[in-house]
């Protein structure tokens, strides 16, 4: 309100320049006199505040007289449940209403059609509840074979990774022998290219020139038997690396074996699944549609109910099992004829 007032008065203000209004002070003083002027004013004049209470009483009769309304629609709703329910136990006790002869008749045939097809409902009920049984079961089934097969190759693929660590390990050692053979090769090639150098520069009269040459020449026979050595090792452990391959192929073909029986399972696993599933969505179609047709007919039966219920609440047929409806009934229209007055009390 504040703010609506300011708004008011703000596009009153003075522009620059001109002479200056009243106090800000002044104006809520002034609203301050206008509304207790106001409230003197409907505190005397007692036509106004009828027209007031009168709006404000009227406006809470309606939101009554609606609820009221509300409370009434349920009691008659209420009203035909019990209709209904007393109806239904009329025709399980075969309780005779010349009145509705065609009525009984009619909810005979529709009570067959409704065992018979809740029998179809039931009988399909238990082909789906065996399918899905034997596909649980099929699912097991390859489930476990599947299982079995990864078993049974575990220990081959645990042999295969040995035997290709073995091979890495002889293939390390090869390389490192082969980079000695090199090394070695060098070596005595070097010496060989000193020994032909001192061969030309040939001084019999010097003895340490003839020590040297013998030096070399040991060197050299040294490198070579080395090498002639190292030749050997590398053929043992090439033909130990050939029988590894040799296993390790053999470890390989068995686990692809293996590999094929599980793939197998699984394609069949899969195979059956959908077989299955495909059935049983064929039969899940079938129990829609009997179960709607059930649907219907208790749709069909509702209204024969409810006019055979009215039609036992007229004549009051005495028996135990219907009193107990009577009485519902007799509460209900009491209810119904109390907001009913109440209603009328208000209008």
């Amino acid at each position: 309100m504040r703010v609506f007032f300011e708004e008011i008065f703000s596009a009153q203000n003075p522009p620059p320049g001109s002479r200056e209004g009243i106090p800000y002070w002044t104006f809520w003083l002034l609203l301050c006199i206008i509304l207790l002027l106001l409230t003197f004013i409907f505190l005397r004049d007692k036509d106004l505040r009828k027209k007031v209470d009168s709006f404000f009483f009227g406006a809470k009769k309606k939101i009554i007289k609606l609820r009221l309304q509300a409370r009434l629609k349920k009691q008659k709703q209420k009203k035909k449940e019990i209709f209904k329910e007393l109806g239904q136990k009329a025709f399980q006790k075969s309780i005779e209403l010349e009145e509705n002869e065609y009525s009984n008749n009619e909810l005979r045939k529709m009570e067959e059609n409704k065992n018979n097809l809740n029998k179809e409902f039931k009988g399909i009920e238990s082909n789906i509840d065996k399918l899905n049984s034997s596909l649980k079961e099929d699912i097991q089934k390859y489930e476990t074979q599947i299982a079995r097969q990864k078993l049974r190759k575990k220990p081959h693929y645990e042999s295969l990774r040995e035997s290709k660590n073995k091979e890495k390990q002889i293939e390390t050692e090869i390389a490192q022998m082969q980079n000695d053979l090199e090394a070695a090769a060098k070596e005595i090639s070097s010496l060989k290219t000193e020994a032909v150098l001192q061969e030309e520069n040939n001084n019999p009269t010097k003895k340490v020139e003839k020590t040297e040459k013998k030096e070399i020449k040991k060197k050299i026979n040294n490198l070579e038997s080395i090498k002639e050595k190292t030749d050997q090792k590398i053929t043992i452990l090439v033909g130990q690396k050939l029988m590894l391959e040799k296993e390790s192929q053999k470890y390989q073909e068995k686990i692809d074996r293996y590999d094929e029986k599980i793939k197998n399972a699984a394609e069949e696993k899969k195979k059956q699944t959908q077989e299955f599933q495909k059935e049983i969505k064929e039969w899940e179609k079938s129990k829609a549609k009997v179960y709607e047709k059930i649907r219907n007919l208790d749709k069909k039966e509702e209204p024969l109910f409810m006019k055979l219920g009215e039609l036992a609440d007229k004549s009051r047929i005495e028996h135990k099992e219907l009193v107990i409806f009577y009485s519902r009934i007799d509460r209900t229209n009491k209810r119904i004829n109390d907001i009913g007055r109440q209603i009328k009390e208000l209008e």
